[in-house]
C-alpha cells in the first residue's frame, strides 16, 4: 500500500519502441518520474483510491489513481513510519 512519506516512480513516457516482422510494436525502454507522496485520497473521496506526489524532477504535481496501468506506479523505497 502507498503511503505518505514515499518515493515513488511512474512510467511517465516510453524512449525505444520495437517492431516485429509482422508490424506490432512494443515498447522497449520506458521514461520514469520520480516523486515524493504527499497525499493519498482514499476510495469514496473522489473515486477510486489515488495517490497525490509532488515529481521533484520536473517540478510538478502528479496525481493518478494508484492501480492505474498507464502509469505503472512503483514504491522505490519506503517513507518514515511515524507509528
Amino acid at each position: 500500500m502507498i503511503q505518505v512519506g514515499d518515493y515513488i516512480r511512474w512510467v511517465s513516457g516510453i524512449a525505444v519502441f520495437s517492431a516485429d516482422e509482422s508490424g506490432n510494436v512494443q515498447p522497449v525502454e520506458k521514461i520514469y518520474s520520480y516523486g515524493i507522496v504527499v497525499e493519498v485520497a482514499e476510495a469514496g473521496e473522489i473515486g477510486d483510491d489515488v495517490v497525490i506526489a509532488f515529481c521533484s524532477n520536473e517540478n510538478q504535481w502528479f496525481v493518478a489513481t494508484i492501480d492505474d496501468p498507464e502509469y505503472e506506479i512503483e514504491v522505490i523505497s519506503r517513507g518514515k513510519d511515524e507509528t
